[in-house]
């Protein structure tokens, strides 16, 4: 798509036009990992037998019971959409690879 691999340091998100978070590490086509407000956020794709790709969010924070469950509920909203769009977009991609062939 044209976009440069981010890099360990840039800003991990953009929200209302500024930047929030960092990208704590990366292997290109592998995984991603950022932080943001005391979590980190790590996204893996793990390559299946039947030549697709699965990807994993995981969250990680420490922080009391409580705060964990009401952040949990919030995140699982927002983390659904994201990775919706992630798929939609993924799926686009593959049909204009598809259909260019």
């Amino acid at each position: 798509m044209g976009l440069p691999e981010p890099e360990v340091g840039e800003a991990f998100t953009t929200a209302g036009g500024r930047k929030w978070g960092r990208i704590a590490s990366g292997d290109p086509g592998k995984q991603l990992t950022g932080t943001i407000m005391g979590a980190f956020m790590s996204y893996v794709l793990v390559p299946q037998e039947d030549h697709t790709t699965r990807l994993l969010l995981k969250v990680v924070m420490q922080t009391t019971r409580w705060a964990a469950l009401g952040l949990s509920v919030g995140d699982l909203v927002m983390a659904r959409r994201q990775l919706l769009n992630l798929k939609q977009l993924a799926e686009r991609r593959q049909h204009q690879g598809t259909a260019t062939e």
